[in-house]
């Protein structure tokens, strides 16, 4: 469309074929960059979003594993307590 619209101008003697096709190189070029920086953009984004959600279950399965290490230290520490006393008698 842009270059329809400059084409009318250089028809129109407004502006010469080279000026048209300057605007319109630089017209493409912004219009590149822009896409570009969206691109970019959208991809960081997305490896923030992974890196965040990473570090977040990273939490959750140290607080469960520490959960079941207490879950088992409060496991094993009745069966200790009746070992030790039963092994005093013996000595």
């Amino acid at each position: 469309m842009f270059k329809k619209h400059l084409q009318l101008g250089v028809n129109k003697g407004a502006i010469t074929q080279e000026q048209a096709d300057t605007k319109l190189a630089e017209w493409v070029k912004a219009k590149e960059a822009k896409i570009q920086a969206k691109i970019d953009s959208v991809a960081k984004s997305k490896a923030d979003k992974a890196k965040t959600r990473k570090e977040a279950e990273t939490k959750v399965r140290e607080a469960r594993a520490e959960a079941i290490r207490k879950k088992a230290e409060v496991a094993a520490a009745p069966v200790a307590a009746e070992e030790a006393p039963a092994a005093e008698p013996q000595a």
